[in-house]
C-alpha cells in the first residue's frame, strides 16, 4: 500500500480530480509519519474543499497539474502585480484571459499568476461534528491548533482550529466566540 507525505498531488481511485495532501493520521487518530493505515486529509487544487481519505482509497497523481481548468464563473481575480479583473476565457495558449477593472483592457495571464480573490476564511472541528466548519475571519488572529470557544443560540462548542486561509469560498459568516489561551499547569 503506497504512503503518502504532506504536499503530495494525488486522485481518488476512480476519480480525476488532483487532491493535495495537507494533513497524515494513522488508523488510531495518531499523527503519523511511518507505516500502518494511514487517513489523510485532502484539499481539491481546483475548489479547495477538503475530503478525508483512507489510503487505499487513493493513488498518486500522474496527470499535468498546470493543465488544470480554472472555471469560468465571472469571478474577481488578482494578478501577482495588484490589478482586478474577472476571466472571460482561455486563449489558444492556454492562458486565462482577464477583463482589467478599471481599463477593461484584456490580458493574458498563466494560472500561476492570478487567484480567486476570497475574503478571509478559516476551519474549526467540533468534538460533535465529523467535517470541518468553515468561517470569515480576520488574517493573523490564529493559528491551526488553536483552540475556539463559539458562542451562539444559547450555547457554547469548543473546537481546534484546523485551517487557516482555507479559501473557502461557502464559508459560514463571521465567527462569533473567542480564542481560548491556555495555560500549563504542570511540569
Amino acid at each position: 500500500m503506497a504512503h503518502f507525505e504532506l504536499g503530495d498531488i494525488v486522485v481518488k481511485k476512480y476519480g480525476k480530480k488532483p487532491l493535495k495532501v495537507v494533513y497524515c493520521r494513522d488508523g488510531l487518530g495518531r499523527d503519523v509519519n511511518y507505516g500502518g493505515s494511514r487517513r489523510y486529509k485532502l484539499q481539491y487544487l481546483h475548489s479547495k474543499q477538503t475530503v478525508e481519505c483512507r489510503d487505499y482509497e487513493i493513488k498518486k497523481y500522474e496527470g499535468d497539474i498546470e493543465g488544470e481548468d480554472i472555471k469560468m464563473t465571472n469571478k474577481l481575480y488578482q494578478t501577482k502585480d495588484g490589478r482586478y479583473g474577472v476571466a472571460l476565457g482561455e486563449n489558444s495558449e492556454g492562458k486565462i484571459v482577464l477583463e482589467i477593472k478599471g481599463s477593461g483592457e484584456l490580458i493574458p495571464f498563466d494560472k500561476k499568476e492570478i487567484e480567486v480573490v476570497m475574503p478571509y476564511t478559516f476551519s474549526v472541528r467540533y468534538n460533535q461534528t465529523n467535517g470541518d466548519v468553515h468561517y470569515k475571519g480576520k488574517a493573523g488572529a490564529l493559528s491551526v491548533g488553536d483552540l475556539v470557544l463559539e458562542t451562539s443560540n444559547k450555547s457554547f462548542s469548543v473546537g481546534v482550529v484546523t485551517g487557516v486561509d482555507t479559501k473557502k469560498e461557502n464559508a459560514r459568516k463571521k465567527f462569533n466566540g473567542v480564542k481560548i489561551v491556555t495555560e500549563a499547569i504542570s511540569e
